[in-house]
């Protein structure tokens, strides 16, 4: 069995997220991720244009209906991964 120091795995683990924290920018901000249900996949294939027109609209909105209800203004940055 290993004998694994845990405080020395623990002092890394602040390390790697004190570095990690150290890259974000000086600004609040929240990451969502809008997914398709498995099921609409096909559709998806044979109607993307349709499709994630669509995803993108409701996406748009529900994030700028939250961000009245949440925060005064709110930028958001789209992308399809």
């Amino acid at each position: 069995m290993l004998n694994v120091n845990t405080s020395a795995k623990r002092r890394e683990k602040h390390q790697w997220i004190a570095a990690r924290q150290s890259e974000l920018l000086p600004v609040p901000y929240v990451h969502v991720v809008f997914t398709l249900p498995h099921y609409l996949s096909p559709l998806a294939l044979v109607n993307k244009e349709v499709i994630y027109e669509l995803l993108f609209r409701a996406t748009a909105e529900t994030l700028l209906e939250v961000a009245v209800v949440v925060v005064v203004g709110a930028d958001a940055f789209l992308m399809l991964n």
